[in-house]
């Protein structure tokens, strides 16, 4: 080598430093990975139970198919604290050989996964002891279960009590509406009056009615009238006596000339007198209804009750309907609620899913792997890339 050459005496000086350096990290790894290696061999064995949980219809159900929910959505009902505390404390899990806290039973020992695109889930429980970690497994399906039943009837519960308020409020408009109908039908006393106006104009038609029949017996009075002063009351007969044998022979005695001798009657004209009698049939008619004319118009109440007028009338009536659609509308709205309050439990419940235990889970026959050589070649693989990084660094950091 030689030293008017500066390039090649620092790639000499890097390559020396590095097989240098390598040298140690070589060691150093592999005294990570044994180290590695050994804190696993040490670590106790685990044991994991598996218990399958599925996401099932409610059997109160109608028919109706029941919305899909994601099965991912259960899973804080089966890892959360509360079933982690109740577990631990069941099983004293806490003391010796599991030896594991409420918390750290939920953060390391507890899993719960969806199994593929199905409606079930895995419950996973990592104990050091097989029986207790499938007893914890069964346990926790178990706590799952009731805190999904328990969830639904809250929920038709809360649902109900809402429904209950509706029904209320729906209850007191209808009363509200129903209390207001009643005082205004008392108050205007609106049968009363329709039947007061229905029977006013009856005897409006009957007034017509009569109005028109005296009219007509006026005109057959004048009529008559006329009629009479047209005409002479009596008439007279005349007719030859040779008609009337006894007549005759009188004559003869007396030596009257019988030839060309008459004989005049007066009588009543028998046109006249029907006339006259029909005259008095219609004055009479007309005296009759002129006295039914002046019952009839002096008319303005029937039974009791304050006389209206027609628009009053009409006003009422309009109130009247508008109060009884009023009632009507807040009749229908509290059925339909009250309907839906007395079906809320059933309907919440069939159309809520539950969670049912499919596979229980048993004790596992052996301990799940402790990854000795994964953990050895991982700690190998780490330090030695530390150590040459390491290494290169020190090679490359500029000299004083």
């Amino acid at each position: 080598m030689s030293d008017s050459d500066p390039a090649a005496t620092e790639r000499w000086t890097f390559d020396a430093t590095l097989r240098r350096y390598g040298r140690a990290g070589l060691v150093a790894a592999v005294l990570a990975a044994a180290v590695a290696a050994g804190y696993t061999l040490t670590t106790p064995v685990e044991y994991e139970a598996v218990a399958v949980l599925q996401v099932a219809p409610s059997k109160a159900g109608d028919g109706t198919p029941v919305p899909t929910i994601p099965t991912a959505t259960y899973l804080p009902t089966i890892v959360n604290a509360s079933v982690a505390a109740e577990v631990v404390t069941a099983l004293a899990l806490d003391q010796p050989p599991a030896s594991v806290t409420r918390e750290g039973f939920r953060r390391d020992a507890l899993r719960a996964n969806p199994i593929g695109g199905t409606a079930l889930l895995e419950v996973r429980v990592r104990l050091r002891d097989a029986e207790l970690a499938a007893r914890a497994a069964n346990l926790v399906a178990e706590r799952a279960v009731q805190a999904s039943r328990r969830l639904n009837q809250e929920e038709a519960m809360r649902t109900r009590d809402e429904l209950k308020a509706q029904a209320d409020a729906s209850r007191a408009r209808f009363e509200t509406a129903l209390a207001a109908l009643q005082t205004f039908r008392q108050s205007s006393q609106v049968d009363i009056v329709r039947k007061n106006v229905e029977a006013l104009l009856d005897e409006q038609k009957r007034l017509l009615t009569v109005r028109l029949q005296y009219e007509a017996e006026r005109a057959r009075v004048q009529a008559a009238d006329t009629e009479l002063h047209d005409r002479s009351r009596t008439e007279t007969l005349t007719r030859a006596i040779d008609a009337d044998p006894a007549l005759l022979e009188q004559a003869r005695r007396e030596g009257e000339p019988v030839l060309g001798l008459t004989l005049k009657d007066e009588r009543v004209d028998p046109v006249y007198e029907q006339v006259e009698q029909d005259r008095a049939r219609s004055r009479a008619n007309v005296a009759a209804l002129q006295s039914q004319l002046a019952g009839v118009s002096g008319k303005r109440n029937v039974g009791a009750g304050t006389p209206v007028t027609l628009d009053e009338f009409f006003a009422l009536e309009r109130t009247l309907a508008v109060l009884e659609t009023e009632v009507e509308v807040g009749r229908t709205a509290y059925r339909t609620a009250a309907e839906r309050y007395e079906g809320a439990m059933l309907a919440v419940a069939s159309r809520s899913a539950e969670l049912q235990v499919v596979t229980e889970a048993w004790p596992p026959e052996r301990a799940l792997g402790r990854g000795v050589v994964l953990n050895a070649a991982l700690a190998f693989s780490l330090t030695i890339a530390f150590g040459l990084s390491l290494a290169g660094a020190l090679t490359l950091w500029p000299r004083s």
